[in-house]
């Protein structure tokens, strides 16, 4: 199906993280595409749903909620589906926890065959899965640039990261640690 401008219409699904500081920005990332007049399948966990704003009707058609039951993990109550949930201390717990929908996910996009799988940074394993299906992806940073080039490539991230020391973590791209020009910049 063409819009008016002849591009074709995409089928889409997001997969925030599971913190509505993520979860909002990607469902009004949702909303801009269905008023591109793009399909939009929105995946998170049932009650992170239950909270988002209502849609209005002229998108409504177009963005459909798909709950994703978390698998439960000895950790964490059963009811515990967003970070506001829990303490800074258990997120590894509910990390795990998203993890363990690597499989259901997978088999969802099996199912749907999107055009596009636009993902967050804690579903590390996820853009393998979308490669492996043959469905282009996008990464949606809720992170600026200067944040992202501090903490490296994803490369670095996700196989073994040989910086151990601080001064190694300080040295942005092989430039030298500038103690001065980092408290200027800080400022």
């Amino acid at each position: 199906m063409e819009n008016t401008s002849g591009t074709k219409h995409q089928h889409m699904v997001l997969f925030p993280w599971l913190a509505m500081g993520h979860v909002i920005p990607f469902f009004n990332l949702s909303k801009l595409l269905a008023k591109k007049g793009h399909t939009i399948y929105f995946i998170s966990t049932p009650r992170n749903l239950l909270r988002l704003p209502k849609l209005t009707p002229n998108i409504s058609s177009l963005i459909t909620l798909l709950p994703l039951p978390l698998p439960h993990v000895q950790s964490l109550p059963h009811d515990v589906e967003c970070t506001v949930n829990i303490p800074y201390h258990k997120q590894q717990s509910l990390k795990l926890r998203f993890d363990l929908l690597q499989s259901p996910l997978t088999t969802n996009l099996q199912e749907s065959t999107p055009d596009w799988v636009i993902y967050d940074y804690a579903s590390h394993w996820l853009p393998k899965v979308v490669a492996e299906l043959g469905v282009s992806r996008a990464f949606f940073s809720l992170f600026n640039a200067a944040f992202l080039a501090f903490i490296g490539p994803p490369s670095v991230l996700l196989n073994e990261d040989s910086r151990t020391t601080a001064k190694e973590l300080w040295c942005l791209n092989g430039f030298p640690l500038n103690p001065t020009l980092f408290f200027v910049c800080m400022k």
